[in-house]
């Protein structure tokens, strides 16, 4: 009596399954967004110039408060996390366009660490309630899932990537703890606050011809990263299991 056994086909390695799917329409369009991006913004160079001008009237507002003006920054930055309207990534880029990309940075960190504690503090005061007040229920169920992980990793995961500021308040109703959150926040923002700083300082010490390409070049690998960014924070939670394994394993061995 001969037994069969089937054997599924591979068509890629185990090490590429975060690849396997990509879809080639989604990369083409990423490609063709951006090359349409250049052309949009080299049509569009004389007046984003004069809004570049603009830029330097309210640059000059807010340093007009002297030593002010760091902290009526991060009350702004804080501000827009706990009303989430208002455009977070564009405080981050004005960080420094204002203040340099490294004082930019730490306001910025220093702003999103206020407002974000904040949104959590009062999630977890008064609860669902406050949430529902405030926010569609559809975003509400889009993120209420998150309510169940509880490792800080991957909530560092999750703030890797853009998210809404939805997720600060969910993130207060979760069972970890608010310093364990804060420090995936820090962990995971802070890349990006350093970019979004080092864009702002482009915009206020380069030509504007200079500074449309750089923003171009940035926005098109921004748009792969935030198109594929579940693969890539799976990639990275894989990654990172395998490295604790293999750290297992050492430890054992000496």
């Amino acid at each position: 009596m001969t037994t069969s056994t089937k054997v599924s086909k591979q068509p890629y390695p185990a090490g590429g399954r975060a690849f396997a799917h990509w879809r080639r329409w989604e990369l083409w369009a990423v490609l063709v967004g951006s090359a349409a991006l250049v052309l949009a913004l080299w049509w569009l160079s004389a007046p984003l110039t004069r809004l570049l001008d603009r830029g330097d009237d309210l640059r000059r507002w807010i340093l007009g408060f002297g030593p002010l003006a760091p902290i009526v920054y991060v009350s702004i930055f804080a501000l827009q996390v706990l009303i989430a309207p208002l455009p977070g990534h564009f405080m981050g880029v004005m960080g420094g366009y204002l203040f340099g990309v490294l004082p930019g940075s730490l306001y910025s960190i220093a702003g999103l660490t206020a407002g974000a504690s904040l949104a959590m503090f009062l999630a977890r005061t008064f609860g669902r309630p406050l949430i529902d007040r405030f926010f569609e229920p559809a975003q509400i169920a889009s993120w209420e899932k998150r309510l169940r992980m509880r490792s800080p990793f991957t909530w560092w995961l999750l703030f890797i990537f853009p998210v809404p500021d939805l997720i600060f308040y969910v993130a207060g109703l979760s069972s970890l703890s608010l310093r364990s959150l804060l420090l995936a926040l820090l962990a995971g923002r802070g890349l990006g606050l350093l970019i979004a700083n080092v864009l702002g300082y482009w915009t206020a010490h380069l030509a504007p011809e200079e500074v449309l390409i750089k923003w171009a070049i940035i926005g098109a690998i921004g748009a792969l990263a935030y198109l594929y960014q579940r693969r890539l924070r799976l990639m990275v939670l894989l990654s990172a299991r395998r490295m604790r394994r293999w750290g297992r394993q050492w430890v054992r061995t000496r």
